[in-house]
């Protein structure tokens, strides 16, 4: 069996990193589906409210306010 590379990101990725490559990854994600919205899943597993909260503020102040620079 030969595995070949996929020709398109895949809808449901996700990402761990810092806010300016998070900020990379989803304006790269936009250009290669012309899409004009996103949706994050934050809270997930065990996470508490409080770290929910903690990364949407980051995305927040420094993903979507970044983009707009």
């Amino acid at each position: 069996m030969v595995l070949r590379p996929v020709q398109r990101p895949h809808p449901r990725a996700a990402f761990a990193g810092t806010s300016a490559g998070f900020r990379q990854f989803l304006a790269d994600r936009v250009e290669a589906i012309g899409a004009d919205y996103f949706a994050c899943d934050i809270a997930f597993g065990d996470m508490t409210f409080d770290e929910a909260m903690q990364t949407t503020e980051i995305i927040g102040r420094k993903v979507i306010a970044g983009a707009e620079e």
